[in-house]
């Protein structure tokens, strides 16, 4: 959604380059351009603190799906373990169909986690592109109108857009309906807490 709104503070901030390279040496016209620059500054200001936090909300999120994945690979190491336990292990007993449904189940999960990893990724390239392009025209801007903001502006700017109201990254990209019944919920307790106790480990 950054996308066209930076191109066009780009355009913008291009004209008002132009016209200060036509008008140097006119004091009246170089105040009247700082004027006008301001405003796009500010724009690409608060655009740049937006990508920022993003950016490190979708590291968070990268993280929580390689622990996803290592947790799934644990899970269906231990859904093996417990099939060829079965025989000697009446608290872990369940067929080979179930143990396959259950195995199907993992890798849909592991697939599906693998579908979002790529496209958190292709935000992150995008996300990261835009954010060296709003730098390049900041500094443009800065170097021509002397318009850099204190350091103090710039933590009140993140903070603000940390505290604005917004839909959680992870919920933006699974979305918030009720998901169906697992079969993880079908086994029975003795798998299941064998299961958590492998997960935890993993998030360990």
């Amino acid at each position: 959604r950054f996308e066209t709104t930076i191109k066009d503070l780009q355009f913008e901030a291009s004209k008002l380059d132009k016209k200060g390279k036509s008008s140097e040496g006119s004091g009246t016209s170089a105040q009247c351009l700082k004027s006008d620059a301001r405003p796009i500054y500010k724009h690409l200001t608060e655009i740049q603190t937006e990508i920022t936090i993003w950016l490190e909300e979708c590291a968070l999120l990268k993280e929580e799906l390689q622990r996803r994945f290592s947790s799934l690979c644990v899970i269906q190491e231990e859904i093996t373990n417990a099939l060829k336990s079965s025989a000697e292990d009446d608290d872990l007993r369940f067929t080979s169909y179930q143990a396959s449904k259950f195995q199907g189940e993992a890798l849909n999960m592991k697939q599906e986690n693998n579908k979002v990893a790529d496209e958190l990724q292709t935000g992150l390239d995008i996300a990261t592109s835009l954010s060296l392009e709003v730098e390049k025209a900041l500094v443009k801007l800065n170097d021509r109108f002397e318009l850099s903001t204190s350091k103090r502006q710039e933590s009140g700017n993140l903070r603000q857009s940390e505290n604005r109201a917004r839909v959680p990254l992870w919920s933006f990209i699974f979305g918030s309906k009720p998901k169906k019944q697992s079969i993880f919920s079908l086994m029975n307790p003795g798998m299941q807490k064998k299961l958590r106790a492998a997960k935890d480990q993993t998030h360990a």
